[in-house]
């Protein structure tokens, strides 16, 4: 900003410019003075001719407007030719500076930075080579350049360290952060973020020149000097693995959970180290445990939507599991007692006396019941037309009411009806009681036939 002192102050007069600083003016030496600027800081002076000796006792920091322009007296050291009237030189102590040709400049504080006809900001170092540099003519690329640190903006002079747009070029608007292999400059690795219209809006990639072309090479994310993760130019993304062989590869250091899916406040399921798969839990013995509290849904459900011969649930052993030491299934009701299917096809369930109480003989009558029973053949009305062997269970409720229950679940989606089950497993100990008593009367009819045989 340019700033218009009043043109005949007096001795003492102060005066606020815009920004709300106040100067105030010493008659002796014609000059104005930011009131409360702290040592060093910058001080305008008013008017100089640059032709003439410098004024006696300038000091670092003071500022002037060149009313008289030509060839800088030599007195002012640092300053060559012609310098035109309405630039602005200060003196550094050492020497002279010009800080502006004409019009406005810019003041923060104590510190004035002019405006130059090529840049908007240059800062030099002793020697008077440029080390940042924001160039805002026309016909210059913008740049930001440190001379050590080489941080460039539009402009390839700066070689990376942080450099934007010019792998892809400046229609391209990208941004690009590159890593040049020193043998190889066009072998680099880069971070672009391309303009919208570009096909890669952002992308960060390895990139090499090959003969007739170029191609992508893998992504990698590296902490601690080693990659932690891998997305091949292929599609595949590996974790913990350079060289993924499916779409997602993931793999734990040892002793590392290698994935591990939670919710906001809950862990759902993990993978641990040793390749077991745990969902709703954090530990397990076996290779996949399923735990849950889901009342009467299932925990684990397995639906075969084939419409046809279908099966759910498949498991099998070696030949040597051919025994009641092996087994394809096991349940337990806590506390309560197991259930085994072993592998010679044959079953059990606990029935040990310590885990039983309230032990006596059943009533006896079991015979008279089964009787009652009706040995039905029927068909599946929503299956095949194989006919089957079997009881109804309204039928077996009147003769045994505690062998049937409604069923927990429906049996289709469709159907909400609750229908009735029967405790097959159950039959079998009345059957044995059935024949028990009959065995019984068996025994006393061949008494009774003995004896006649006797008479």
């Amino acid at each position: 900003m340019a700033l218009n002192f009043p043109n005949t102050p007096t001795d003492g007069q102060s005066w606020v410019d815009p920004s709300g600083q106040t100067w105030i003016y010493n008659a002796a030496n014609n000059s104005w003075t930011a009131k409360g600027a702290p040592a060093g800081g910058m001080v305008y002076k008013g008017g100089i001719d640059i032709t003439a000796a410098p004024p006696a006792g300038a000091q670092a920091g003071w500022l002037y407007t060149v009313t008289t322009g030509g060839t800088a007296n030599a007195g002012f050291t640092g300053l060559t030719g012609t310098i035109n009237a309405g630039a602005q030189v200060v003196n550094s102590g050492a020497n002279w500076q010009q800080v502006g040709t004409a019009g406005p400049w810019i003041r923060s504080g104590t510190a004035v930075i002019p405006a130059n006809s090529g840049d908007a900001l240059k800062l030099k170092d002793g020697t008077g080579t440029a080390s940042v540099n924001l160039n805002a003519g026309a016909s210059a690329s913008p740049l930001v350049r440190d001379s050590s640190g080489r941080l460039g903006l539009g402009s390839s002079t700066a070689n990376k360290l942080l450099q934007v747009g010019d792998r892809l070029g400046a229609t391209n608007g990208c941004i690009e952060i590159a890593n040049e292999n020193g043998s190889n400059p066009n072998d680099y690795t880069f971070l672009q973020f391309a303009q919208s219209g570009n096909t890669d809006a952002i992308s960060l990639s390895t990139y090499r020149y090959v003969s007739g072309g170029s191609w992508y090479n893998d992504l990698r994310f590296n902490t601690d000097g080693t990659a932690k993760m891998t997305l091949t130019a292929g599609g595949s993304l590996g974790i913990g693995d350079n060289a993924p062989g499916s779409t997602l590869t993931v793999k734990g250091a040892t002793g590392i959970t290698p994935l591990q899916i939670s919710g906001p406040s809950s862990e759902f399921c993990r993978v641990t180290s040793d390749g077991k798969l745990l969902v709703g839990t954090s530990s397990g013995a076996s290779l996949l445990t399923v735990s849950g509290a889901y009342g009467t849904t299932p925990v684990f459900n397995a639906v075969n939507t084939t419409s046809g011969n279908a099966a759910g649930i498949a498991s099998s052993l070696q030949t040597a599991a051919n025994n009641t030491s092996s087994y394809h299934f096991f349940g337990s009701t806590l506390a309560i007692g197991n259930w085994y299917l072993y592998g010679n096809g044959t079953s059990s369930w606990s029935s040990d006396q310590r885990l039983k109480k309230d032990i006596e003989t059943t009533r006896d009558g079991y015979l008279e019941d089964v009787q009652k029973l009706r040995v039905v053949k029927y068909k599946w009305r929503n299956g095949s037309d194989q006919p089957e062997l079997g009881l109804v269970a309204q039928e077996v409720e009147q003769v045994f009411p505690g062998l049937v229950q409604d069923d927990i679940n429906p049996v289709s989606p469709d159907d909400p009806t609750r229908y009735k089950q029967l405790k097959g497993s159950v039959l079998p100990v009345i059957l044995l009681k059935a024949l028990q008593e009959a065995a019984t009367k068996i025994e006393i009819l061949e008494a009774k036939v003995a004896d006649l045989e006797g008479v």
